[in-house]
Parts: C-alpha cells; sequence; structure tokens
C-alpha cells in the first residue's frame, strides 16, 4: 500500500510537472527576464558566499558586485563601442569594393575556357555572398540596437536576482520539500554534481572565450589592421562553439584582412594557429579541463543536433545541456537498477 502511494505521488508530480512546462511554453514571451535573472543569480551566489565568509553581509556583497560589473560594463562601452561603429561604418563603405574587386577578377578570365555554366554559378556565387554579406551585417546592426529593445529584461533580471540571492536557501529547501525525505540526500548530491560541472564549463569556457578574443583582437591591432575590435569580437564569439568555433572565426577574419593586403592576412593566419595552439594545448586543458566528460563525437553530435532543433542558442547551449543529459540519465538508470 505504501509502495502504491509513493507511485501516486510520483504520478501527481509528474502531472503537475508537466502542466508547468505548459503553462510556462504558453507565457514564454515574458519568461527571458526571470531566465536572465536566474542564470544571474546562479553565477552570483558563490560570489556571495565568498563574501559572506570574509564577514559581507549578503545584501552588501551584492551591491558591491552589482558596482564593480556597473564600472566594468562603463568602461567597455567608452573604450569600445566608438571604435566598433566606426569600424562597421568603414566595413559598410568598403565591401561594394570587394565585390566590384571580385567582379573584375572574374572578368579578366574571358580568355579562360570557363565555359558558360561554370562562369554562371562564379557570377550567381558572388552575388549571394554579397546580399549574405549585406544581411549578416544588418543583422549585427539589428541585434546591437536590439540591446535598447531588451533594457526592462536587462533591468529588471538584477533585481531578480537580487531575491533569488537573498532567497537561495529558502527556493532550495521548498524545491526539496516536494520530494520524501529519504529522495532529499540524492537530490542534494546531484544537484552539486551539474553544479559542478556547469559552474566549471560555463565559467572557464567564458573565460577561454574572453582571451582568444582579446588576443585575436590585440594581434590584429598591432598588424594594423583596421578592423581590430571587429575581428577580436567576432573570434571571441566564435570560441563558444567547441571545435567548429576556430574556423568560423577565422574564414571572415581573414576576409577582412585580405582587404588590406595579402601580407597582413598570412601574418593574421601563421597568428591564429599560434593562438589556437595555445588555446587547445594550454588554456583549456587548464582553465576549463575536461569538465563535461564527453567523447569529442558526441560533443559534435550534440551540436548539430542542437541547431537543428533550436538554431544558434541550441548551438551554443548544446555541451552543457549534454553533459547534465548524461548525469541525469546515470542517476535515473542507478535508480531504477537499484
Amino acid at each position: 500500500m505504501d509502495r502504491l502511494g509513493y507511485y501516486v505521488r510520483i504520478g501527481i508530480l509528474i502531472l503537475v510537472a508537466l502542466a508547468t512546462f505548459y503553462f510556462l511554453a504558453r507565457v514564454r514571451a515574458v519568461l527571458f527576464p526571470f531566465v536572465l535573472g536566474a542564470g544571474l543569480a546562479y553565477i552570483l551566489f558563490p560570489l556571495v558566499k565568498r563574501g559572506e565568509a570574509r564577514g559581507l553581509g549578503r545584501g552588501w556583497t551584492l551591491l558591491i558586485l552589482y558596482i564593480a560589473a556597473i564600472g566594468v560594463i562603463g568602461i567597455l562601452l567608452w573604450v569600445f563601442i566608438p571604435r566598433l561603429s566606426r569600424e562597421i561604418g568603414e566595413l559598410a563603405l568598403l565591401m561594394p569594393g570587394y565585390f566590384e574587386d571580385a567582379q573584375v577578377a572574374l572578368e579578366s578570365l574571358d580568355g579562360v575556357a570557363l565555359g558558360a555554366e561554370l562562369r554562371h554559378i562564379i557570377e550567381t556565387s558572388l552575388e549571394q555572398a554579397e546580399s549574405r554579406a549585406y544581411q549578416a551585417l544588418q543583422n549585427f546592426i539589428n541585434d546591437l540596437l536590439g540591446l535598447a529593445g531588451s533594457m526592462i529584461a536587462l533591468i529588471f533580471a538584477p533585481i531578480l536576482a537580487y531575491y533569488l540571492v537573498m532567497d537561495w536557501e529558502k527556493t532550495r529547501d521548498g524545491f526539496l520539500s516536494f520530494f520524501p525525505v529519504k529522495t532529499r540526500g540524492k537530490l542534494i548530491a546531484l544537484g552539486m554534481e551539474i553544479d559542478e560541472i556547469l559552474r566549471g564549463f560555463i565559467q572557464g569556457h567564458l573565460m577561454v572565450c574572453c582571451i582568444v578574443g582579446a588576443l585575436t583582437g590585440l594581434l590584429a591591432a598591432v598588424l594594423g589592421i583596421q578592423y581590430a575590435v571587429i575581428i577580436g569580437i567576432i573570434n571571441g564569439i566564435a570560441e563558444l562553439f567547441p571545435y567548429v568555433g576556430p574556423i568560423l572565426g577565422a574564414i571572415p577574419s581573414l576576409a577582412l584582412a585580405l582587404g588590406e593586403g595579402p601580407g597582413k592576412a598570412v601574418y593574421l593566419g601563421v597568428g591564429f594557429l599560434v593562438i589556437q595552439q595555445l588555446e587547445s594545448n594550454f588554456l583549456s586543458p587548464r582553465i576549463v579541463g575536461d569538465r563535461v566528460g564527453l567523447h569529442p563525437l558526441v560533443v559534435i553530435f550534440a551540436l548539430l543536433s542542437g541547431g537543428e532543433l533550436f538554431g544558434i542558442w541550441g548551438i551554443l547551449l548544446a555541451v552543457p545541456a549534454a553533459a547534465v543529459l548524461k548525469v541525469l540519465i546515470r542517476f535515473i538508470f542507478y535508480q531504477v537498477v537499484d
């Protein structure tokens, strides 16, 4: 009878969970500030605990962290935004020249027997490349401008994070209260394992992305390439994608450098190789390590699956999601076997 009651409670819990997911799916448009606030609280909580260990109150620690974050963001905006806007404007003016040069190079091949079909394919590809380049630049500008449209979420997220951090233990205990006492210890252990994987991977991976982006941008600036900030941002963002990120970042960066001369493109390419060797052999092993414990083939499969199902966000979240799924499947398997 007790066993039957246990399964009834589990069934009710599953129904409640499904109903909750359905409700959240219906109101997903207003969830972004809450998701952003929860993520911010997850990042801030360990820092707050360190502040408490040094005798600071939780509220004062959060206030200091917020002031420091505002200062850093303000400095970055003051230094990089003017140059970034100038580089985007210069790139938009120079793009027609790049495609005109490509068209001239194609016309110079009149004496070469390319064939009508091949010439048509090349001309069509050039037209599509020009259209996609303009579209990509337009999307990048729209994304920057779209940040202004997300100001409400950006304002409310720190407020929500404040309350989540202040009531962290109460929220955790409230969630655990839905489960039997004998199950809570296992759930706490599961949560700690997932937390170790996520926190180590996210913090380490973001640090590696910032370092790689800064190094590539600095290299481009040293070489005198006028799009150094754009190149740094491109490669920092591309580094978010395991394995394929360096290639995704190198192709547009080398194209920008090639517009200023083949010599700069060659030097930049050599610099990319050095930076990627530094990243793969020194930075990632020491900063990220093998946090996720996934085989490279599983990582690639997760990236492709995430991109197919959820687009760019699926690719970004594929690896940590796969690592968490691995832990959950192993936990459920042992519960069923035991």
